[in-house]
């Protein structure tokens, strides 16, 4: 028995009543999101101004046959394929985009009467979509499914459009940031000043879409850390649509001016955060009968941060992100509405799992720093979002230390967690 598919592709009419005419000599199964060349005995074609839609029905199977919507679309990172269907118990939709599944409380594409409908309409070639309003009903679903996007019905077919700012707008924005980073504290994290520094660059080509400016951006995007970019500049799709993009073409364009609006948002966010470090002194004093050594080097890394209600779960699609931590960092960051969607809960193990990431995303970016050498008996003044956080200490050899061979006695370290919750805070580590 037959599966019956819905389609949306814009195409030239000549071509469509063409492509009908031979398909009712020959059928076939299934209908690829791309070829459009063949259709099964007893298709129906619905056409109006903006888009194409392929219903795969045999007549004999009505109604019980209209059972899932293929569809395509371009975004400013490339290409994507996805399909609608009911779900199981028929109460809710389960969009699939790039195959990630996304399950939204919206009823089916198809209603009773629609079903009916078009089963009524089985022996006409043409009719219009719009007369059942299908078309508004299919995005609000995709636009429940993937909120970054506004879907739209162009000329070359149907389109997600991201945020973006005009050329004004964001050299106002630029600026904003500058003055929040260096007008707060002399002293900047390291990374964060460097991301800002990088969405100036990002801005200024964005607004010009100049090949020699973009391949520079490319250049520094590939001999660099992720932890050191912004993480819109981090992905495949990133580098595969603005670093592989034909010079001066408008989908780069289009993508640049995303990737500022993505990156303005994330680094809004983490400056807010720079704001609230409290900055206190951390405090070596341990007793000289009990130090293995006078220098150590101690790094930190967050146990916990006081973090207001993160989210640990998401269930929307966004062309840029692919894996779900990068999709809850985004999420927290740039505060991105899951509306409309059914997210399962996350187990504890990934729950936590998520929460670190995002504190170690955040720690990284807005510490003073997170590594460093102090003596026995010193304080190290340091800026730390409020939490709790582990320590690692060992001891420190000098700055010749990879030209000495420590014994085997020498290799000892010391761990622990201190507390950085007060309005000054003055921790103390005490033991080796």
């Amino acid at each position: 028995m037959r599966q019956s598919t819905l389609q949306f592709k814009k195409f030239q009419v000549s071509k469509i009543f063409s492509s009908v005419l031979l398909t009712l000599l020959a059928g076939c199964e299934m209908l690829s999101p791309q070829d459009f060349q063949e259709l099964p005995e007893g298709s129906l074609v619905y056409l109006n101004k903006t888009e194409t839609a392929f219903v795969m029905a045999a007549p004999e199977q009505c109604p019980q046959a209209i059972h899932k919507v293929f569809f395509d679309f371009q975004s400013p990172f490339g290409h994507h394929k996805g399909s609608l269907a009911p779900s199981p118990d028929g109460t809710s939709t389960q969009v699939v985009i790039d195959d990630q599944t996304i399950t939204v409380p919206e009823a089916p594409l198809f209603d009773q009467n629609d079903v009916a409908s078009i089963c009524a309409e089985k022996s006409s070639l043409s009719t219009a979509v719009s007369e059942k309003n299908l078309d508004q009903k299919f995005f609000h679903i995709l636009q429940s499914a993937a909120p970054s996007c506004t879907f739209k019905f162009e000329l070359h077919g149907m389109t997600c459009e991201l945020k973006s700012y005009s050329a004004y707008k964001s050299a106002i924005l630029l600026k904003d940031l500058e003055k929040k980073l260096f007008r707060f504290r002399q002293r900047h994290p390291y990374l964060l000043a460097r991301k800002v520094a990088l969405a100036n660059k990002l801005q200024k080509v964005s607004v010009s879409n100049n090949d020699e400016a973009v391949k520079e951006l490319c250049e520094i995007s590939k001999l660099s850390k992720n932890i050191e970019l912004p993480q819109a500049m981090t992905t495949e799709a990133w580098r595969n649509t603005v670093c592989n993009s034909p010079a001066n073409s408008e989908p780069r364009k289009k993508a640049l001016a995303a990737t500022f609006y993505e990156t303005y948002q994330a680094l809004n966010e983490l400056l807010a955060i720079f704001k609230k470090t409290k900055t206190g002194v951390l405090t070596i004093r341990i007793p000289r009968d009990k130090a293995p050594a006078k220098d150590y080097w101690v790094s930190i890394e967050p146990k916990a941060l006081d973090l207001d209600s993160p989210k640990t779960k998401t269930c929307y699609w966004h062309p840029l992100y692919k894996d779900s931590n990068d999709l809850i960092l985004h999420s927290n960051l740039v505060d991105t509405e899951e509306r409309n969607t059914v997210c399962p809960e996350p187990t504890a193990e990934q729950s936590a799992s998520s929460i670190e990431h995002l504190s170690r995303h955040i720690t990284y970016n807005v510490c003073s720093e997170t590594a460093f050498a102090i003596s026995n008996g010193r304080g190290k003044i340091l800026a730390l979002p409020k939490g709790t956080y582990n320590y690692h200490m060992k001891q420190h050899y000098g700055l010749f230390s990879t030209k000495l061979k420590p014994k085997d006695q020498d290799k000892i370290s010391s761990e622990g967690s201190f507390n950085w919750s007060r309005r000054r805070p003055y921790p103390t580590i005490k033991k080796f």
